[in-house]
């Protein structure tokens, strides 16, 4: 799903890539700003601390990928992608 909300799911840049769930790269970055931000508010329990997701995406591990979709994904992309 985070390669399709990237644009980046489909091999070629073409107007499949371009719909009403590719989120702009401009609020991608404002995203990864409010993870990097919380880190040291993280408590140690949930794992490894959320990193930079657009810079680090590809060296995810499990856990992140996990505290990305259990912790961080509904209130960060809350008003970012259309409701139905």
């Amino acid at each position: 799903m985070f390669r399709h909300w990237t644009g980046k799911y489909y091999p070629k840049n073409d107007e499949r890539n371009l719909n009403k769930y590719t989120i702009p790269l401009k609020e991608w970055v404002e995203i990864s700003k409010i993870m990097e931000v919380s880190r040291p508010d993280m408590p140690p329990d949930i794992g490894r601390p959320s990193r930079n997701i657009i810079k680090h995406y590809a060296g995810f591990k499990a856990v992140e990928w996990g505290n990305w979709i259990t912790l961080f994904s509904l209130p960060l992309l809350r008003g970012r992608l259309p409701q139905r």
